[in-house]
This record gives C-alpha cells, sequence and structure tokens, in this order.
C-alpha cells in the first residue's frame, strides 16, 4: 500500500508545475549574475559603509526581535496551557489577534501614541522627556518593540502545539514525587525546546524580511536598500549583489529550521491536553496580569489610538469611501491567494503527513520561499518574466499572486499537515479495500475531518496575504494598489486623517473577520461532533 496512493496519478503533474512556480524566482534570480558580473565590480556594493550599517542594524534587529518574541510568547503560551488562569477562553480566542493587525498599522499605533497632540503625551510637559520618548521611539528599539507585540502571537501559537504534543502521562508521573513547577522546568519546558528554538528562527526571518516598519521608524535595514536600489535607483545590478547576504543568511536559517523541527507540529488543535499545572494563587495573578496588559498593548491600544485620531464620522466614511478600489482589490488578491495556496498545499502536506520518503526535501523546499526575504523573491519573478519575455503576465496580476502563493505556501502546508495527522489511516485503508475511488476517499474521508484545517489554513494566508507591503509594491500590476500601498504612500504625502481612518477600518476588518473565523470553525467542530455522535 503506497501512501501517495490519493494522489499518484496527478502528482507528477502537479509537482511539475509547483516546481515550476519556485524555481521560475530562482531562474531569474540566477540568470542576472553573468549579466551583473559583466556590467562591473558588483562586489563593492557588499563593502560600502551604509550597505554594512543597514546589514549590521538587520542583524541586530531580528536576533533582538527573536529573543525578546520567544520569551514573552513562551511564558504567554505556558500561562494559556499549564496555569489557572480565569477568563481563560477569552485569552484563548484573542492573543492571535495582534498578528491579525498588520505591523505598519502597530508602527503607526506607536509613532500617533507618541506625537504631539496625543493624549499620552500631553503627561510630559518637559521638552527633554518628548525628545527621549521619540529617541527611543525612532530607533532600532523601537523596531524591536513593534515587531515583537506583532510576532509574540506567532511564537505563542508554535510553543503551544508543542506543549499540546508532551505526554501527558509523563508530567503525571513526575508529579508523584516533585512540585508541579519543577515539573514544568524539568519536563515540559525541556520537551519544548525545540519548538521555542523554531519560533525564535522564524521570528528572525519575519524580521529580517520586514520593510514597512524600519521605513517608517527611519531606520536603515538590508531590505531597505535592496528596494530603493531597485525600485528609486533603478540599479539591478547594486540590487543584485545586496541581496547575496541575506539570500544566504536565509537558507542557513531555513536549514536549521527544518533540521530542528524535523517531524514536530508548528500548529496545534485547541482543546487538546490541556494539563493545569499551576494552581497557586500568585501564578494566576502573575499570569492575569501578563495576559491582560499583552492584550491591552497590542490590542486595545491600536483601536484607542485611532478612534482619538480620526476627526469625525463623516471623515473617516469619505475616506474609506476614497479607497474601496484599493480595498476590494486588496480583499479579492488576498481571497484568491488563499484559496490557491489552500488547494496547493493540500498535496504537499498529505505527503508530510504520511511520512514520504522525500518529506525532508519537501519540507526545506517549502519553507525556502518563505524565508528568502520578499524583495528577493520578487526580483526573481520580475527578471525572470523579463528573461523569458512574458510581458504580458508580468503586466497583469498573475505575477503578484504567484509570488504571494509561494512565500505563504508554507504556512498552508503545516497547517493541513497538523490536520491530515490527526486523520487515522486505517480509516483511507479500509475505504481502499472496499473498492472507494479516489473521489470518494477524498469527499467522504479526507475533507470532512480536514475542514478545520482547511478554513484555519484559508484564513491565515489571507491575512498574511492583506498585510503584505514589500511583494505588492514590487508586483502589482500598473493602474492597481493594494490598501497597504495606498496607506503607504498617503503617510508619505501627509494626510494623517485617512491614514488614521483607513488604519481604523483594516483593525476592525481584520477584527470582524477573525470572529467570522471563530464561529465557522466552531461551527465545524461541533458539526463533526455531532456527526460523530450519530455513528
Amino acid at each position: 500500500m503506497t501512501i501517495n496512493y490519493l494522489f499518484r496519478p496527478h502528482l507528477s503533474a502537479f509537482f511539475v508545475l509547483t516546481g515550476v512556480l519556485f524555481c521560475l524566482p530562482l531562474a531569474g534570480y540566477l540568470a542576472f549574475f553573468p549579466a551583473s558580473l559583466q556590467e562591473g565590480d558588483g562586489f563593492g556594493y557588499l563593502f560600502q559603509r551604509q550597505y554594512l550599517q543597514s546589514l549590521s542594524n538587520s542583524l541586530l534587529l531580528a536576533l533582538c526581535t527573536a529573543c525578546i518574541a520567544g520569551i514573552f510568547g513562551t511564558l504567554q503560551a505556558l500561562f494559556l496551557q499549564r496555569v489557572r488562569v480565569p477568563w481563560r477562553n477569552f485569552f484563548l480566542s484573542s492573543y492571535f489577534v495582534p498578528f491579525l493587525i498588520p505591523p505598519y498599522i502597530h508602527a503607526i499605533t506607536w509613532s500617533r501614541g507618541l506625537g504631539e497632540k496625543s493624549l499620552f503625551m500631553q503627561f510630559f510637559s518637559i521638552t527633554e522627556s518628548r525628545q527621549i520618548l521619540y529617541g527611543l521611539l525612532y530607533s532600532k528599539a523601537g523596531v524591536v518593540l513593534i515587531l515583537s507585540i506583532w510576532l509574540i502571537p506567532l511564537v505563542t501559537t508554535i510553543v503551544m502545539a508543542g506543549l499540546q504534543s508532551v505526554d501527558v502521562r509523563q508530567e503525571e508521573t513526575a508529579l508523584c514525587s516533585n512540585s508541579p513547577f519543577t515539573v514544568l522546568r524539568k519536563i515540559s519546558l525541556p520537551l519544548i525546546t525545540p519548538h521555542i528554538l523554531g519560533s525564535c528562527l522564524l521570528a528572525f526571518l519575519f524580521t529580517l524580511n520586514s520593510f514597512d516598519v524600519p521605513d517608517i521608524l527611519r531606520v536603515r535595514v538590508i531590505s531597505g536598500e535592496i528596494f530603493i536600489q531597485l525600485a528609486a535607483m533603478y540599479d539591478e545590478m547594486g540590487a543584485f549583489f545586496m541581496s547575496i547576504p541575506p539570500l544566504l543568511l536565509a537558507l542557513a536559517v531555513a536549514m536549521i529550521i527544518q533540521r530542528n523541527m524535523r517531524e514536530r507540529r508548528y500548529f496545534g488543535f485547541p482543546g487538546i491536553q490541556k494539563r493545569i499545572l499551576l494552581t497557586e494563587k500568585r501564578y494566576t495573578v502573575s499570569a492575569c496580569i501578563f495576559l491582560a496588559m499583552i492584550w491591552l498593548v497590542s490590542v486595545a491600544l491600536p483601536v484607542i489610538v485611532f478612534i482619538a485620531a480620526v476627526p469625525n464620522v463623516e471623515i473617516f466614511w469619505r475616506s474609506v469611501s476614497g479607497a474601496f478600489d484599493e480595498l476590494f482589490y486588496s480583499t479579492m488578491l488576498s481571497l484568491l491567494c488563499a484559496l490557491a495556496t489552500v488547494a496547493a498545499a493540500m498535496p504537499y502536506a498529505y505527503l508530510l503527513a504520511r511520512r514520504h520518503p522525500l518529506r525532508s526535501v519537501i519540507d526545506f523546499f517549502a519553507l525556502i520561499p518563505l524565508a528568502v526575504p520578499t524583495a528577493l523573491f520578487s526580483i526573481g519573478l520580475i527578471k525572470a518574466g523579463n528573461f523569458f519575455d512574458l510581458p504580458s503576465l508580468s503586466s497583469t496580476s498573475l505575477f503578484c499572486l504567484t509570488g504571494l502563493v509561494a512565500h505563504f505556501l508554507f504556512v498552508g502546508i503545516k497547517i493541513m499537515q497538523a490536520g491530515i495527522e490527526q486523520i487515522d489511516f486505517q480509516a483511507e485503508e479500509a475505504a481502499m479495500l472496499s473498492g472507494a475511488s479516489k473521489t470518494k476517499l477524498m469527499l467522504h474521508i479526507i475533507l470532512p475531518q480536514l475542514k478545520t484545517s482547511m478554513i484555519t489554513a484559508f484564513f491565515l494566508v489571507f491575512v498574511c496575504c492583506f498585510a503584505e507591503l514589500s511583494a505588492t509594491l514590487l508586483l502589482v500590476p500598473p493602474g492597481r494598489a493594494t490598501i497597504a500601498v495606498k496607506i503607504y504612500n498617503l503617510m508619505h504625502y501627509g494626510a494623517d486623517d485617512m491614514v488614521a481612518s483607513l488604519c481604523l477600518f483594516i483593525i476592525i476588518m481584520m477584527l470582524f473577520s477573525g470572529l467570522l473565523f471563530k464561529l465557522c470553525y466552531a461551527w465545524m467542530v461541533n458539526d463533526h461532533r455531532s456527526k460523530t455522535v450519530k455513528l
């Protein structure tokens, strides 16, 4: 019985298609190398003082953000999974909300909150105090703060998946002769160390790829330098050679992540193995204070700041109606990207879940587009379109859709892989032996048990695509713009009221979409349970 029975007839064609999508940017990127060598000494770009400063800033920001997000994300996961906390369901439902808000909105929130006309700054009448706050915000410390707020939910999710995978019997056995805190420190934490390390490395990659937050806070980073060389200076050779060090670093980090995580899950499922170890009042109070502070800073603060920044309802609706085309285009592009990503991730996730002999290779190559900075991936896609003479495709949204699908395919694969691993393979074997066709096997065995994973992957990819800025700046066809690009341009024009109105609308939209996802997820879980009880 072969593990790829379900996809065997179409597997070759599918891998050829997706392989072309993955290799197309790489081919365009490598094809540019000989031409760059002929134009001059491109390696001289790597030794410019400004470039070295940007590269060191990027590395420092990535390291600090990974450490801070790793510490706070791990603490949040431990509090939610191993400490008795009141309103636990509320915190479990809302801890991921900061990731739904795009990072550039978090940056605008803090720049608005520390503005001269903000309520917070009224408490600081001394000019020196205001200058200190401005200096802290518009610096590397401000970038680390904002990106850490955005990435804490990602770390929490991965660490919670590790806690759910811990064998409860090990903790119960250790509790017979040790205190709960000792069990947590000597049993639980060592078992989830790979998840903590993997989540920190992913936070490192996300920070290394970040372009919007450092640009808003006026911190020079390597992704910004590459973007300036390509989009502003029209220096393709400079952009190519500047992209070599971050490319090699991203590939090295991707190899470490793949080797560290191996068969471990990146995403868990609510309600699995909730083992409360710490029930003392001091732990409960500490957890409540910590979770409440995280929620206030990352969720309540943006809402309050933008409500206070919007002058009136009329300006709010005028700004939203004026950006209707960009909002509609961003929504449709994100929906199509999420749908295509879920469809493309299904065969890969199935092979990984069923322990295909080439699963390590598949896992690594799926991680590469996410690890490589989006500016580099966009450059490769653009050069591939020019090299293979595809101007008609590059002038449409297909190139942007291709880049986004390839970039976030790893997210869809890992979520759906976790869902497929929950499906008992004996049910598939029984259907195969009874003579069920591949269509019936898919419709009656796989998909009904995979609905929650599919909708989770769809929603998360939708959120990531909607918040993406650097790729859309380079790949969106002429005459089109996403809402992220619209806000980015309005910031440079000084349209503060429109920026605040659009940011508030996006927050409301993301909160509504998160609520809709939560309701759909709960309905699917209850529907599956009711059908299981009937059987």
